[in-house]
């Protein structure tokens, strides 16, 4: 671990969690847009194997920067949970996720941490999100379901929350359990599915607070493939004989199988205009 800050006094209640592998200029921009937040956070950035290994400054801003190395290269899913272990084993009360190259909007953590004091029994709250292609042309817009019932019936298609725009409770890892490996490219998915088997409340705010990297060529087939049968088996998993979305969102998952990816994106892709933002 590098970056360690020896000069604060009170440990902040907030951690951002960022998993990276590789990165280039995008995690310097994912830093600075959390750096920019008015609130008082720790950010741990957990090297899953770059080479060669990534080197930060202590600090940025005020916040300081925790480097923790996970060698060699394990997965995301590994990542977090590195990640997530060395924040629970310390006083933070809630952890915001990023992932490289998505840029928090200034008001994200500040808007978000109110949310969640205010409402005690919610553990988990995301955002509205917009998605850019590398050249920063509006792709799209994803429009969050704010209600219990909007999210719940959201989760029979696809998962109803983007992970980058999440911040939890660290109790709700305590409670339910850290990342499984067992979904390749949807252990989102399944850790929302969990949460809300638990019973635990997660809403989404309908701000746009996140700008995340939208790159469709970045999206191999098989990694398609890979994070469409995670999918399917997490839907079959918390399968509901008596909710017709259950059904609708299998049919869905099959049909996307078997739709070009090309055309996938062009059916996203919206004027700004179209979309809430």
């Amino acid at each position: 671990m590098s970056g360690n800050d020896t000069n604060t006094v009170r440990q902040p209640c907030l951690a951002a969690l960022i998993p990276a592998w590789n990165p280039r200029e995008g995690l310097m921009e994912t830093l600075r847009s959390i750096s920019a937040q008015p609130v008082e956070c720790v950010i741990f950035v957990v090297d899953d194997g770059s080479e060669p290994p990534i080197e930060l400054p202590a600090r940025m801003g005020r916040m300081p920067i925790r480097v923790i190395r996970q060698d060699p290269n394990r997965g995301i899913s590994a990542a977090l949970n590195t990640g997530l272990r060395t924040i629970l084993a310390q006083s933070f009360e809630f952890v915001a996720r990023n992932d490289c190259s998505d840029i928090d909007h200034v008001d994200r953590l500040s808007l978000q941490l109110a949310y969640l004091r205010e409402n005690p029994d919610v553990v988990l709250v995301g955002s509205s999100v917009r998605f850019d292609t590398p050249n920063h042309g509006m792709q799209y817009t994803f429009v969050a379901p704010e209600t219990k019932a909007q999210i719940k019936k959201k989760m029979h298609y696809s998962a109803a929350i983007v992970h980058s725009s999440c911040m939890f409770r660290t109790e709700a890892f305590r409670q339910s359990g850290l990342y499984s490996g067992k979904y390749p490219h949807a252990e989102d998915y399944d850790l929302f599915f969990r949460l809300l088997k638990d019973n635990r409340e997660i809403r989404n705010l309908p701000e746009t607070l996140v700008t995340a990297a939208y790159n469709p060529g970045s999206v191999s087939m098989s990694n398609r493939r890979i994070s469409l049968m995670s999918r399917l088996k997490l839907q079959l998993k918390y399968f509901d004989p008596l909710f017709a979305h259950s059904y609708l969102g299998i049919l869905q998952t099959l049909g996307l199988w078997l739709t070009p990816y090309r055309l996938v994106c062009m059916l996203k892709a919206k004027p700004l205009a179209r979309n809430r933002s």
